[in-house]
């Protein structure tokens, strides 16, 4: 397990983490894969990112439905699953994103952030995101996208913002939404996400987008024949389950995805201290 950047201590964790949801699915015939930076780990590094300090994983709304049922009954005491609506009763948005949390310890020493999310953000933890039909149509699908990023613009109303680095354009453009957004409760908006993100799923499609990307996603397109059939990939000392289309999705997502960064840009996401707790 690679200990380059100091986070023996964080991979250990979420790969106890990523093995014990592997097993809740594997128990429950619920189909998912590795995603974005857990995928490119698998494929380019064998394992973890070496400066990537969380897990990603992906599944279908139809799995999603039922591993949200499930997992909160078969996760040990030490992770809990943590849903979108459940953390928009605190009327405080992070964002749109269900994940399997690491309850012991922090991820970094409390801050403000931290404490406006009332802890919650505040822990090691697998990312789940969902995928959806798409229309096959570009108005269709443009409007999907479109219907998406309102959304996301609406709740942050519901969260504190900074424009100290924005320019002019992005506030003139944002906090419009935002102050409307206020006047709307959470977990309505999170409620209007839900219905808005499902609308497709028992039309016929030949693409899926990810409903619950950072708002800058939401135009990412993916090929049904690409996340159709999965297979299972070394992962650190285990093996874990990947799209058979890993190509496909990564190029698309993030081009030359086998060619690592420049160091520069080699920084941890979520600024994870190093000390965190035994898994």
């Amino acid at each position: 397990m690679n200990n380059e950047y100091g986070l023996q201590k964080v991979f250990e964790t979420e790969l106890n983490m990523l093995k014990t949801i592997d097993s809740i699915c594997r128990n429950h015939d619920i189909k998912y894969t590795l995603d974005a930076g857990s995928l490119i780990g698998a494929v380019r590094e064998k394992g973890f990112i070496p400066w990537d300090d969380d897990a990603d994983i992906i599944m279908t709304r139809e799995n999603w439905n039922r591993f949200s049922t499930i997992a909160p009954d078969e996760l040990p005491d030490t992770m809990e699953l943590q849903l979108p609506y459940e953390m928009a009763k605190d009327g405080r948005f992070y964002d749109f994103i269900g994940r399997v949390v690491y309850l012991p310890g922090n991820r970094h020493t409390p801050d403000e952030k931290s404490e406006f999310f009332n802890g919650k953000i505040n822990h090691l933890w697998v990312d789940i995101f969902v995928m959806d039909n798409i229309p096959d149509s570009k108005a269709g699908a443009f409007a999907a996208a479109s219907g998406q990023k309102l959304l996301y613009a609406l709740s942050l109303g519901h969260r504190k913002l900074s424009y100290v680095n924005s320019s002019k354009l992005y506030k003139a453009v944002l906090v419009p939404f935002t102050l409307v957004g206020k006047l709307i409760p959470l977990t309505t908006l999170c409620r209007w996400k839900e219905k808005w993100s499902a609308k497709d799923m028992n039309k016929s499609t030949s693409r899926v987008y990810v409903s619950n990307y950072p708002p800058e996603w939401f135009d990412l397109k993916l090929e049904k024949e690409w996340i159709e059939e999965i297979k299972y990939m070394p992962f650190e000392d285990t093996e874990l389950p990947v799209p058979c289309g890993y190509h496909e999705i990564l190029t698309a997502g993030y081009g030359d995805y086998m060619k690592r960064p420049d160091m520069k840009d080699r920084v941890l996401t979520h600024e994870t201290d190093t000390g965190m707790p035994e898994a």
